[in-house]
């Protein structure tokens, strides 16, 4: 019995799988769109990216 050691997937997959991330505009890379945010036209932020912005405390601010 043989086992493939690498999927063959059809072309239309391969770009809806593609199509699924976005790239974050703070880390560079490709991440899912689930829990990222909208920034502008072309400016989103992933989750993490954004989760450190948000919860950043502004210079000069004292708690």
């Amino acid at each position: 019995m043989t086992h493939p050691t690498q999927h063959v997937l059809p072309g239309n997959l391969i770009k809806q799988l593609a199509h699924r991330f976005k790239i974050c505009a703070k880390c560079k890379q490709n991440r899912p769109p689930e829990g990222g945010i909208e920034m502008g036209p072309e400016r989103w932020y992933c989750a993490g990216c954004w989760t450190l912005r948000a919860t950043k405390t502004p210079k000069g601010t004292r708690i």
